[in-house]
C-alpha cells in the first residue's frame, strides 16, 4: 500500500496574476498561506529592532542602578563625615579642659 494521494482543488493549481500569490499551490487557501508567510516575514524583519530596543532598556536600567549606588555611597560617606567632624570638634574643645 503506497502513500495516500493528495488531490489539489483546481483553484490551488492555477495561480492567477491578479492574486499575486507568494505560496506554492497547496490544499490550503492561498490567502491563508500568504497571510502566514507575511506574518513570519514581519516577525523576522522586526527582530533586530526588538533586540536593540531591549538592549537599550537593559543599558538604561543598569546605568540607573549605577547612579543609585553612587548616591547611596555618597550619602553613607556624608553620614560618616558628620560623625567624624562632630568627634573632632569634641576633641578640640576638650583640649583646654583639665582631666
Amino acid at each position: 500500500m503506497g502513500p495516500p494521494t493528495v488531490r489539489f482543488p483546481p483553484q490551488a493549481r492555477t495561480i492567477r496574476p491578479e492574486e499575486d500569490s507568494m505560496a506554492d499551490p497547496t490544499p490550503v487557501n492561498s490567502q491563508i498561506t500568504d497571510a502566514v508567510t507575511q506574518t513570519n516575514v514581519k516577525v523576522v524583519a522586526e527582530a533586530p529592532a526588538q533586540a536593540i530596543a531591549t538592549l537599550y532598556q537593559v543599558a538604561s536600567h543598569s546605568t540607573g542602578l549605577s547612579l543609585q549606588n553612587a548616591v547611596q555611597s555618597q550619602q553613607a560617606l556624608n553620614q560618616i563625615s558628620s560623625a567624624v567632624v562632630s568627634k573632632a570638634a569634641a576633641l578640640i574643645m576638650a583640649i583646654g579642659e583639665k582631666p
